[in-house]
Formats: C-alpha cells, sequence, structure tokens
C-alpha cells in the first residue's frame, strides 16, 4: 500500500461523512481534477463506491473528520496517526 493510496481513503472517508446529495458532487469534482482516462475513472469509481459502502456498513455511527494525518515509514510498513474531530452539528 502507498501513501497517495491512504490520502484517497483519508478523503472518501470524510466524503462520506456529507449527505448523500453532496457526496456525489465532492465525487464527480475529484474525477474531474485527476481521472483523464475512462478505464481510470471505472476503477476510481468501483473503489470509491466500495470504499464509501464499507464506511457506512461498518463505521455507521463514527462520525469523525479527519483533520490530518501522520504516514511514518518503518522497514518494511508504515505506521498511521489520525487527528480527527466531531463534526459541529452533531
Amino acid at each position: 500500500m502507498n501513501k497517495s493510496m491512504i490520502q484517497f481513503g483519508i478523503l472518501v472517508w470524510n466524503i462520506s461523512l456529507f449527505p448523500m446529495e453532496d457526496r456525489e458532487k465532492q465525487k464527480d469534482s475529484i474525477i474531474k481534477r485527476l481521472v483523464k482516462d475512462k478505464q481510470i475513472e471505472d476503477e476510481f469509481n468501483e473503489i470509491y463506491d466500495y470504499l464509501i459502502f464499507r464506511k457506512d456498513t461498518l463505521f455507521k455511527n463514527d462520525r469523525r473528520f479527519v483533520v490530518d494525518y501522520v504516514i511514518t515509514e518503518h522497514e518494511n510498513n508504515f505506521n498511521l496517526t489520525i487527528g480527527s474531530t466531531k463534526l459541529i452539528n452533531e
């Protein structure tokens, strides 16, 4: 696993906290900025949808927004430290 995959996972986690209608807007915005190839767009959508599904299924009641993170590499693995906060209007 690489850093960009972790960053993508954190981004999707935070988007999962948005209302449903805003999630699609955020997804479309990311695709417009980052994805230039149809095959990559299809893969992006598949991974994005899977991560949203897992968050909604396994962590439905976890409403913490990731505000900071640190990825520290150690030999053949890494450590991920997350800073989070509850959303204001909850």
